[in-house]
């Protein structure tokens, strides 16, 4: 497909917003892929193309947190583990199943999330006690959260700050740091399985779109990583309820619009 120059700028725009946005709280799918699809790419090679796209400012924000010393990595290894294996179940089943379904499931699971964190001041300001064995939580949410990641994406990274917060007892800036390392794990499962499709014929990714997305996805990450560990947990918190909120939003107008 050819865009006009125009198009080639709102690719990049959006790139570096969603770059930023996704180191910080994730989300940035839920803008990234209805924008795909509104400039008249196909769903699947939209999906494709902005699992591609993503893959790049995920992994450089990876790096970042790995660097700054702030992920702190007990029980983290299982979620690595299970979020791989659930990753590729996922990519296996976005060729198999409808995901008009996942459009009500996720948009029931983030209101949950937005008014549950809104009502609870305290939520993710300090690290509490877990809700069972750390490392069983890590497997079970990974495994999950992975196959979710795999087969359709946006929100990934908001389904792990809230597993981390609410059931494995992570503060905010933990659980964003945490939450890199699992994000990137399964994007690089997904990616790894997407290319293999592609080889075969049976995915669409469009690389001219996705590698100029990408280039402002890894600036926006950057930019993103160091913002988040630069701030305090109650502006990571605010962040984290405005996201939530334009992901509502989109998803409400997406889905009955």
């Amino acid at each position: 497909m050819e865009f006009e120059l125009w198009q080639y700028v709102i690719f990049a725009l959006v790139g570096l917003f969603c770059g930023f946005i996704n180191a910080i709280v994730g989300g940035g799918g839920f803008i990234s892929l209805p924008m795909l699809m509104w400039l008249g790419i196909p769903p699947l090679a939209a999906i494709a193309t902005n699992k591609f796209q993503a893959f790049f400012g995920v992994v450089t924000a990876a790096i970042d947190f790995i660097r700054s010393g702030t992920v702190k990595w007990q029980g983290v290894i299982y979620g690595v583990i299970s979020t791989a294996l659930g990753a590729v179940l996922g990519v296996v089943l976005l060729f198999l199943v409808s995901k008009e379904f996942l459009n009500y499931a996720v948009l029931v699971l983030l209101i949950f999330f937005f008014f549950y964190t809104l009502l609870n001041p305290d939520f993710g300001a300090t690290a509490a006690k877990p809700k069972g064995n750390v490392s069983l939580l890590y497997v079970i949410c990974g495994f999950i959260i992975g196959v979710y990641d795999g087969f359709f994406g946006p929100g990934n990274a908001s389904l792990w700050l809230f597993a981390l917060i609410c059931l494995i007892g992570a503060d905010f800036k933990t659980a964003v740091a945490n939450t890199r390392v699992l994000d990137m794990t399964s994007k690089i499962v997904t990616m790894i399985v997407l290319l293999v499709a592609v080889a075969m014929g049976n995915a669409i990714i469009l690389f001219k779109v996705g590698v100029i997305m990408a280039i402002f996805q890894i600036i926006g990450a950057h930019l993103g990583a160091k913002y988040a560990m630069r701030v305090d947990t109650a502006v990571v918190r605010r962040v984290f309820l405005g996201v939530l909120l334009i992901m509502i939003l989109g998803l409400v107008y997406k889905t009955f619009a």
